[in-house]
């Protein structure tokens, strides 16, 4: 997955915790407010020295920013993008949340609920997918599994 064209300046208008937060509401929105902070851990353990962009729009590791991956659910996070790199508020509460959580979580607010984790997946994929099929998965928040590489 590549970022579309007619988003790139968009997202490259937002701040690094817009964006951390674009991609939670992308991933997790439907989740109670402990399987976003693990998503979001997710987020944070793998940035190590790397930094929110390159993270968050990695090919192929954030399904959200793949209109292939869902329609409905990219065409919600366009839509949040474009408020947000238009300096607007966003007013979808969930959106707002995920924004508080990205704060937090990159000020070092909330600490990591899913001991290391990098890689999670819908706990109603059976079977799990190739990747976690060898890993032994470490918690389950929300909706999620969450593994360690």
């Amino acid at each position: 997955m590549t970022l579309e064209p007619a988003l790139r300046p968009l997202v490259d208008a937002l701040t690094d915790t817009q964006l951390f937060a674009v991609t939670l509401y992308g991933e997790a929105r439907s989740e109670p407010i402990e399987g976003i902070v693990a998503v979001a851990s997710v987020i944070r353990n793998r940035m190590g020295t790397r930094d929110v962009k390159s993270v968050c729009l990695e090919p192929d590791r954030f399904a959200c920013w793949s209109p292939a991956a869902g329609k409905k659910n990219h065409d919600r996070l366009v839509s949040l993008v474009t408020h947000l790199a238009n300096k607007q508020e966003a007013t979808d509460p969930k959106a707002r949340q995920c924004i508080g959580v990205a704060t937090c979580v990159l000020q070092g607010y909330f600490s990591d609920n899913t001991d290391g984790a990098t890689d999670f997946h819908k706990a109603a994929i059976v079977p799990r997918p190739a990747w976690a099929r060898d890993r032994l998965p470490l918690k389950q928040r929300g909706s999620n599994v969450f593994y360690k590489r």
